[in-house]
């Protein structure tokens, strides 16, 4: 009975011209680092020190709480699978496990990014690893 008057209430604005106001999903966000790598260099093996983090907002720049972040350490010469946290309510997603670095001198690099496509731009931070 409810929905049949609200659908009687919006035919009746419609048929007098009124606009109902409709409030569109804003699914595009933007990531942006939060956290600065230490600089190097570091041994093999090493954790990296503090918290890799990053911001994800909406379109108008408003926090953007529940989604999904992946962390990649890439680790010369192969990757490791991702670890993912999810936003608070900030918008701020860290990664929940240390930041272990390979075997292998050069540069190691941690991938952050959204899963589910709602943004094509990374972060990538990077640190320097060097032979013992």
């Amino acid at each position: 009975m409810r929905t049949t008057r609200l659908a009687l209430v919006a035919a009746l604005l419609l048929a007098v011209g009124c606009e109902l106001p409709v409030e569109t999903l804003d699914t595009t966000v933007t990531m942006t680092a939060d956290w600065t790598a230490p600089a190097g260099p570091f041994t093999i093996g090493a954790t990296v020190p503090g918290e890799p983090a990053v911001i994800i907002t909406d379109s108008r720049g408003k926090p953007r709480r529940g989604v999904v972040v992946a962390f990649l350490p890439q680790v010369p010469p192969m990757t490791i699978f991702p670890v993912v946290d999810t936003t608070d309510a900030d918008g701020r997603a860290v990664m929940p496990e240390p930041w272990m670095l390979g075997t292998q001198p050069g540069t190691h690099r941690l991938l952050v990014y959204v899963p589910s496509g709602q943004t094509n731009d990374p972060v990538t931070f990077s640190v320097v690893v060097t032979p013992p």
